[in-house]
């Protein structure tokens, strides 16, 4: 974000209470969970969607609608996805947000600062599972009987790995 004077933010303030919104995702692919937040802005006026671009950074997206209709204007959409960028906007905007609005941002805020469990958490909880445990377990040693069938037939054994020059082939 660059220098931006009280006079932008107060402007930009006043824009986003009546177009902007923050909303969050729910994440859709089958075994994540959690989603992801976005912070934005649409309307048909692609100059003032540029100057928001340039006061806060972010990204900007166009949909030409014509085709539908010829008296469709095109829709501009700014917006932030990463979450330390939305809370410098959200910090700089909320005093001048309305009740409705800082409610919204009081829930980012919490879940912005509510520490999530990581990739080894889930699987330690995925683990603690009896049905998931069972599933995986049977895949596990499926594998592990096909890579001692492999060795069986390669006539390795486990204390000897396969030399460099060695010409042994298999196929199973």
């Amino acid at each position: 974000m660059q220098d931006v004077t009280s006079e932008q933010v107060a402007w930009f303030a006043g824009l986003f209470e009546g177009e902007g919104y923050l909303s969050f995702s729910k994440e859709r692919r089958k075994g994540r969970s959690g989603g992801h937040w976005r912070l934005g802005l649409g309307m048909s006026d692609g100059d003032i969607i540029n100057r928001i671009q340039t006061m806060f950074g972010g990204s900007i997206h166009k949909w030409t609608l014509s085709h539908k209709k010829p008296t469709y204007k095109d829709m501009f959409s700014w917006n932030v996805t990463k979450q330390a960028h939305i809370l410098e906007i959200v910090d700089v905007i909320y005093p001048l947000m309305g009740k409705r609005r800082q409610a919204k941002f009081d829930e980012f805020i919490t879940y912005y600062n509510t520490p999530r469990p990581t990739q080894s958490d889930r699987m330690k909880q995925r683990w603690s599972e009896p049905s998931y445990r069972a599933a995986n377990l049977w895949s596990i040693k499926k594998a592990a009987d096909t890579l001692s069938q492999i060795r069986q037939v390669a006539h390795l054994s486990e204390d000897k790995p396969l030399d460099q020059g060695d010409q042994t082939s298999c196929s199973i």
